[in-house]
């Protein structure tokens, strides 16, 4: 082992490095390629979603992907809403959630599009919700109204049962 010389030390070392740097890119690329396949599985379930929500639109003019969640704490979980203009004319539609009661409030585990849309006659539309249970959340069922709104006039409402634990 004395007797290796300087060269074929900083071949060792290059030879390694090199082994390192391969193997760190072989890693990188398929975990980024497990990313690509998770992202379009969840475009293809999103797709799908809407489809059965639009149909589920040609006779109600606002639905709710799911209605039940349970979830741990420190998890979430997205929804789809569907909202659809029955007006002759353009509508400013809106979506609110709120509690039915208890100690939770809504915007401290819900994300949605809050903002009004206008939507053109018969036209429809579908936003994602996403509900994260903080890590401090009591265990218990917990009932939010997601209403559609219209100005201040509240057209439609449906539940959504979120049970943490």
């Amino acid at each position: 082992m004395a007797d290796l010389g300087l060269k074929e030390i900083i071949g060792i070392v290059l030879a390694l490095s090199f082994l390192v740097l391969g193997v760190s890119i072989i890693r990188t690329t398929m975990l980024k390629g497990e990313d690509i396949v998770n992202l379009e599985i969840d475009v293809r379930a999103r797709e799908n979603v809407e489809r059965i929500l639009s149909t589920r639109l040609d006779d109600d003019t606002f639905v709710v992907s799911q209605s039940s969640f349970k979830l741990k704490r420190g998890k979430d979980s997205s929804f789809l809403i569907g909202i659809k203009n029955d007006d002759s004319a353009e509508s400013e539609l809106s979506i609110t959630i709120v509690e039915s009661g208890g100690d939770v409030q809504a915007k401290d585990i819900f994300v949605y599009k809050e903002e009004p849309m206008i939507l053109k006659p018969a036209s429809k539309e579908f936003l994602i919700g996403k509900i994260m249970i903080p890590d401090d959340m009591p265990d218990g069922s917990y009932i939010f109204d997601v209403n559609l709104m219209k100005g201040d006039e509240r057209l439609k409402s449906k539940q959504i049962v979120v049970k943490v634990g």
